[in-house]
């Protein structure tokens, strides 16, 4: 069986999938989808919102970084709902921590990035 990489993986999830993995099914890896949610490690990264999709920012690992900056890059940024203080191994709703708009400006940079926390 192939392997399944991130951005295969991460594709497929903004197109709709439910049920997927990378690696392989001897050898999954860490990252997954899991009906709406899109999970590294044991947490969740990104999160279906109608038309649009809440990401979690928050630094956890190299490899959900890598996730995370492939999310960014391939979401439309006016399909984007951003989120803050996402605490590790959290499996719940994103819609808990979403930043305000009027939050999000105050608590971003001169180029609209979130600060490294």
């Amino acid at each position: 069986m192939e392997s399944i990489k991130p951005d295969e993986l991460i594709r497929a999830f903004l197109d709709g999938a439910t049920d997927m993995h990378t690696g392989t099914k001897m050898n999954p890896g860490p990252l997954r989808i899991m009906n709406d949610k899109l999970i590294c490690f044991q947490t969740v990264i990104c999160e279906r919102f109608g038309d649009k999709f809440i990401i979690n920012p928050q630094f956890y690992s190299r490899k959900t970084e890598i996730a995370q900056d492939i999310l960014l890059r391939l979401i439309p940024k006016d399909r984007q709902i951003l989120t803050a203080g996402v605490p590790f191994t959290y499996w719940g709703s994103l819609k808990a921590y979403i930043i305000e708009e009027s939050s999000f400006h105050v608590l971003s940079n001169s180029k609209g990035e979130l600060p490294d926390r």
